[in-house]
């Protein structure tokens, strides 16, 4: 994938998704001691980025019936997708994990939902099979087309403003390699960190060891970024990432419970890892330098949302 491809992605989803706000929060700018802006993708279509590649890989298709695998936003806005191209259908199959609220907005948009696997790497390998058992063809959110749609939040945010680092969040690490690419292009001196937390962190892991690492997977406020890691991405992100960190399940919370009693932002849990990275220190050299946050998304349920406020009551 390249620069070229993000700029003709962001040409084929003109008018279908959302130009997202990009804002400068002083909160978080005088807690880091850095000038922080933030991208804010839960006001998209569909409440996250995803659907940036959704419509960009859709805009390939013809009609015809289809398979997709999904940790939750990514099933939703495809369902959405495809509901509008006339002629096509949508199973998405979700791993076990998925929040019972995001499957019903899959569901919403007329999409049959299969349950499969404890893990995402168990329910994607399900929807290969249950594609070439059925003569479906795989709508995979690893698309050349898919990542490069999610690089248009990047193209974005970078067409005005330059950032000395920029951070977004790790699931499949279609995202955070997509913005390494359009950095590389518009703003060449920002260093590109990938965020996960502790309780999923695949990237960390391979990122270090150059090679796909085996870990284990916990339960996790940010569940979206349980995605699994293919060998194709992690060599490009070897090329052009510049590194990944790790934030704690408690300072996820901290970051959505901030974001709501502050300036009344619903993030989800991926869609705070970037704060949350930043709140606790886990960036390098951040001090004094100019900061974009992606806030990927803001699907999260009300009934976990509430359970925060319980938790922190300032």
């Amino acid at each position: 994938m390249t620069f070229s491809d993000i700029v003709q992605a962001a040409d084929n989803i003109e008018g279908k998704v959302e130009n997202t706000p990009l804002l400068y929060w002083d909160d978080v700018s005088n807690l880091a001691k850095a000038e922080v802006w933030v991208k804010f993708e839960n006001w998209q279509i569909g409440g996250a980025f995803k659907a940036r590649g959704a419509y960009n890989l859709v805009s390939s298709l013809g009609s015809g019936d289809f398979v997709t695998v999904s940790s939750g936003s990514f099933g939703k806005v495809m369902a959405k997708a495809i509901a509008e191209k006339p002629g096509a259908s949508l199973t998405t199959v979700v791993p076990f994990t998925v929040p019972e609220h995001k499957i019903k907005a899959i569901q919403y948009y007329g999409s049959e939902v299969i349950k499969y696997g404890a893990e995402y790497k168990e329910a994607e390998a399900f929807a290969y099979d249950l594609a070439a058992q059925t003569g479906r063809r795989m709508l995979d959110l690893e698309s050349k087309e898919a990542i490069a749609g999610q690089g248009t939040v990047a193209l974005e945010a970078l067409e005005f403003e330059d950032f000395d680092v920029i951070l977004a969040p790790a699931g499949s690490g279609g995202l955070v390699c997509a913005t390494a690419i359009v950095a590389k292009n518009l703003c060449p001196r920002a260093k590109v960190f990938g965020v996960q937390s502790e309780a999923s962190p695949a990237w960390y892991a391979s990122f270090q060891a150059k090679k796909l690492v085996p870990v284990e997977y916990k339960s996790s406020i940010a569940e979206s970024l349980h995605g699994g890691i293919s060998q194709s991405l992690l060599d490009l992100a070897l090329e052009v990432v510049d590194g990944f960190v790790l934030v704690s399940e408690a300072s996820i919370e901290y970051a959505i419970n901030l974001a709501a009693k502050k300036i009344c932002m619903i993030f989800e849990g991926s869609g705070a890892v970037g704060i949350a990275a930043l709140l606790s220190r886990r960036v390098p050299d951040v001090e004094g330098k100019k900061v974009l946050v992606i806030a990927s998304g803001g699907n999260l349920s009300l009934d976990a949302l509430t359970d925060i406020f319980k938790r922190y009551r300032d």
